[in-house]
């Protein structure tokens, strides 16, 4: 067997957990961008498939994206904190306040607080995908991948349960 992580520099480096984090990460985010998002995460979709959820009643019931946003809620309580995930132009002025507004606790609105969660797993994923930025994400932020990758797993459990033809 080739062992594929010989050409990911400082992979040797992380402990098993950061291994493990790492590799449930990467493929929870295959399925999750394949099924809900057609292979193709943007900010753009996001705003659709928020739109499509809402009118499809997943935002219905439980809250189920609570814990994690609780937990991204507490992360992001400072402005630099915000400015790590460089939202910049990539999200719009509207979607900067928006996100603002829901980490700070002032908005609850259900399609507000999913396209938070949404926003949230783009970012790391870019953040995690391109450059070597995953590397020292894995060592300092395991917790929020871990985070992320169990909200992803809410998200698919919610979608694959709803008839999509």
């Amino acid at each position: 067997m080739v062992n594929l992580w010989r050409y990911v520099p400082d992979f040797d480096d992380l402990d098993e957990n950061g291994k493990k984090t790492l590799s449930d990460f990467l493929f929870i985010w295959s399925l999750f961008e394949y099924h809900i998002f057609k292979n193709n995460m943007s900010i753009t979709k996001i705003r659709s498939v928020t739109k499509e959820w809402d009118a499809k009643g997943l935002l219905e019931g439980e809250i189920f994206w609570q814990d994690e946003l609780s937990y991204f809620k507490e992360r992001y309580q400072q402005p630099s904190d915000i400015d790590s995930l460089h939202l910049g132009n990539s999200v719009g002025q509207k979607q900067d306040r928006d996100f603002k507004k829901v980490i700070s606790g002032e908005e609850t609105e259900a399609k507000k607080e999913l396209t938070v969660m949404f926003i949230i797993i783009y970012r790391y994923r870019n953040n995690l995908f391109y450059g070597n930025k995953w590397a020292d994400k894995i060592k300092t932020h395991r917790k929020d991948c871990e985070q992320i990758t169990s909200i992803m797993c809410k998200m698919l459990d919610r979608y694959l349960a709803v008839d999509h033809s």
